[in-house]
C-alpha cells in the first residue's frame, strides 16, 4: 500500500520521528494519519535479512549495540562479513556476558566458513572466541584509546618526577610503534626491543606490558600476518551509527519497536550498499 511505503521509507531513509512522519503526509499528499497509525506501521514492518548468498567469506567482524527498551539497557548483537560488506546475523538479547555470544556466534557461523573475528577489548568476546577456537584480532583503534585512557588515569593520579614521566611517555610511543607496525617481523623486532628497554617497574607498567601486549601480541597483531583481516572494527560501528543513533537507540518502549525499526534501517543500508558496490567508476 503507497502509504504504508511512504512511512516505510520515511522512516528508512530520513529516520524521521512520527510527528515528522505525520506532518509530511498532510503537508505532501494531504493524508491524515495519527500518530498511532503510524506507529502500527513501523511495528508492523516485517523487514527480514534476505541475502542471495548464504555462503560467508570466513573473514568477520563482531560487536554490540546498547539498546534501551522501556529504561531496561538490552543489546544488539551483530556478526559482520568483512570481505562481503554485509551484516551476517543480528540477535536482541538482554544480556552480553561470553556465554550468551558464543551461543550467537556458534548459530551464527553453523555450517560457515571461521577464519578470523575481529572485535573490540571486552573480556566476554574473548572467552567466547577462544571457546569457538577461531583467530581473533583486537580493534587497533580500541586498544590504542584503552591504552591513553590508562596513561592518563596513571599521570591524573600520581604525582611523577620528569624523568619518571617521560620514560612512561617513551614506553606509550614504543607500544604504539608495536601497534601500528607494517608487517609482522617489525613487530617482533620491536615487541623484542621492549624486553631490552628500561622503563619504570611497577604495578601499572606490569599490567601494561607483562598482563597486556606480551600475552596478547598474537591478538594485537594478526591482521599483519593476513591482510583480510582489517586492523579496526569501523565498518561495524560505522553500521550501528548510521542505523541507530544514540538519540534513537534510548527511546525504544518494546522489543517489536526496535527490532522494526532496526532492520527497517538496515534494509535501506543494504540497498545503498548493494548499489555501491554495483557502481564503477572510471
Amino acid at each position: 500500500m503507497p502509504v504504508i511505503d511512504c512511512i516505510e521509507n520515511l522512516y528508512q531513509i530520513y529516520g524521521a520521528g512520527l510527528h515528522k512522519i505525520r506532518f509530511d503526509l498532510k503537508q505532501q499528499h494531504n493524508i491524515e494519519i495519527s500518530h498511532q497509525s503510524i506507529e502500527n506501521i513501523l511495528l508492523n514492518s516485517n523487514y527480514e535479512f534476505n541475502y542471495e548468498t548464504r555462503s560467508y567469506s570466513g573473514y568477520y567482524l563482531f560487536d554490540s549495540l546498547w539498546v534501551k527498551i522501556n529504561g531496561e539497557w538490552n543489546y544488539i548483537l551483530a556478526l559482520f562479513d568483512v570481505k562481503l560488506n554485509t551484516l551476517v546475523s543480528i540477535k536482541l538479547v538482554d544480556s552480553e556476558d561470553s556465554k550468551t555470544i558464543y551461543q550467537f556466534l556458534n548459530e551464527s557461523l553453523r555450517n560457515q566458513e571461521k577464519k578470523s573475528i575481529g572485535t573490540d577489548l571486552k573480556h566476554e568476546y574473548r572467552e567466547a572466541i577462544d571457546k569457538l577456537k577461531v583467530k581473533h584480532h583486537f580493534c587497533k583503534f580500541h586498544v590504542k584509546q584503552a591504552i591513553n585512557k590508562r596513561f592518563k588515569d596513571y599521570f591524573d593520579k600520581n604525582q611523577l618526577k620528569e624523568e619518571e614521566f617521560e620514560e612512561l611517555i617513551d614506553l606509550k610511543k614504543h607500544i604504539f610503534k608495536i601497534l601500528d607496525a607494517e608487517n609482522l617481523n617489525d613487530a617482533k623486532n620491536l615487541r623484542k626491543r621492549l624486553f631490552e628497554r628500561k622503563f619504570p617497574q611497577n604495578t601499572f607498567t606490569i599490567k601494561i606490558v607483562d598482563k597486556f601486549i606480551i600475552p596478547y601480541f598474537q591478538k594485537l597483531t594478526n591482521h599483519l600476518e593476513n591482510k583480510n583481516m582489517p586492523s579496526t572494527n569501523n565498518k561495524i560501528e560505522n553500521i550501528f551509527q548510521k542505523i541507530f543513533p544514540k538519540n534513537i537507540k534510548r527511546t525504544m518502549k518494546i522489543e517489536q519497536g526496535l527490532l522494526s525499526r532496526f532492520m527497517l534501517k538496515l534494509n535501506y543500508w543494504n540497498i545503498k550498499n548493494e548499489k555501491e558496490k554495483n557502481h564503477t567508476s572510471f
